[in-house]
């Protein structure tokens, strides 16, 4: 009998542990996920391409602009400043490319400013109170430039070899000083002259052609 009510209780037992762990589950269970459609998953991955695209091309887009807007400021610049001077604006845009790539920013390491890499003493003398201005510094730079090429009789590679080197140099030399540094700067800049005098020249002949 009582081997009988012991089976009972262990049967009661186990009964009432599964009722239990049932329990458990239906309670604590977290609920289910909810069961996208195909058709919202592709919106949704449309949505977010869009957005994407937008943010990486939009900026690209607005710095080209500018930068072909500075380009075309600056170009106009030099022409119309060094045409004041009688200086072909070709070799003035040449001077800019190799002293500072067209950057009105640049600073050398010895204290050159702006895009015609004027010095502290040359700024001070042509009176450029702002060396970082296009406007200021091209011009104090073209009427640097005008003055050598009187001091040296109209030779471009002299009033470039002293642009780079110094009047008192060139002079000590009778000319272009034996620098590695000066010679490749004329090269340099004799190069980029030829370019842009061609890109000048075939830009005039198409306004004329149209």
């Amino acid at each position: 009998m009582k081997r009988k009510n012991k089976k009972e209780v262990i049967k009661t037992c186990g009964r009432l542990a599964i009722i239990t762990l049932l329990l458990f589950k239906v309670i604590y269970s977290p609920a289910p996920p909810y069961d996208y459609e195909k058709k919202e998953i592709v919106e949704a991955k449309k949505l977010i391409q869009r957005i994407k695209n937008h943010s990486s091309s939009a900026p690209v887009k607005t710095n080209f602009a500018k930068k072909k807007k500075q380009k075309d400021y600056l170009h106009e610049l030099i022409i119309r400043i060094a045409n004041r001077y009688n200086v072909d604006p070709a070799l003035i845009k040449a001077i800019i490319k190799v002293e500072s790539c067209f950057n009105p920013k640049a600073v050398s390491h010895k204290g050159a400013k702006g895009l015609m890499q004027l010095m502290p003493v040359t700024l001070k003398a042509m009176g450029v109170r702002d060396p970082f201005n296009p406007a200021f510094n091209i011009e104090a730079g073209v009427k640097y430039f005008k003055k050598l090429l009187i001091i040296f009789n109209n030779d471009v590679e002299l009033a470039l070899a002293a642009y780079n080197a110094g009047i008192t140099r060139v002079k000590l030399y009778k000319g272009i000083p034996p620098f590695r540094r000066t010679k490749r700067y004329v090269k340099k800049v004799l190069y980029y002259y030829r370019y842009y005098k061609r890109e000048m020249l075939e830009a005039s002949s198409g306004d004329h052609d149209a």
